[in-house]
């Protein structure tokens, strides 16, 4: 004919097709990665074009260095969830419908003081649509009536508690 061979099938290769699968499901779970991501190999986890509406909590702590999230459906992010990926340094969110809220502020706050940088853009409210989430000051966020709201705000309750705890010092030296 056209020069191909017909070959046998491969009677014996499914066991090891499920072997393989195993593998991948325990190396998932041996490296503490998120059972619904696509990609994890302890350093690297892809959880991109997933549907997702909230964070996977379970990520390898001290060796994920890239952690994609982008084109899902979440619409805010803790930086409770990022604070313990010590060794995290791209961090990719885009093109998820974040409503840029007073939840937002603490990631805002843990942005400004780290490394990483991210492209956040804002859908909601209207007011905030298609604005970054970077160039957005404290003050633009409506209502928000949280005491550490913003870094003013935390470094005002700061100040408070140092000058109520040295005067209780300066009372109980004199005395």
């Amino acid at each position: 004919m056209c020069g191909l061979q017909s070959f046998p099938p491969c009677t014996g290769a499914l066991p090891y097709l499920l072997n393989g699968f195993l593998l991948l499901l325990l190396q998932k779970e041996v490296l503490g990665c998120p059972a619904v991501c696509q990609l994890c190999t302890g350093r690297q986890v892809t959880c991109r074009n997933l549907g997702l509406s909230s964070i996977p909590r379970n990520f390898p702590k001290t060796s994920l260095k890239i952690l994609s999230l982008a084109f899902n459906n979440i619409t805010e992010l803790q930086p409770e969830v990022l604070k313990p990926l010590v060794s995290l340094t791209h961090l990719q969110v885009n093109y998820n419908p974040w409503n840029c809220s007073c939840k937002m502020l603490g990631l805002l706050n843990w942005l400004a003081s780290s490394p990483i940088s991210v492209k956040i853009h804002c859908q909601n409210p209207l007011s905030m649509r298609g604005r970054p989430l970077r160039y957005i000051r404290w003050t633009q966020f409506a209502n928000c009536s949280s005491p550490t709201a913003s870094p003013e705000a935390a470094c005002h309750l700061d100040l408070t508690w140092i000058g109520i705890l040295s005067s209780f010092l300066v009372v109980i030296l004199f005395l």
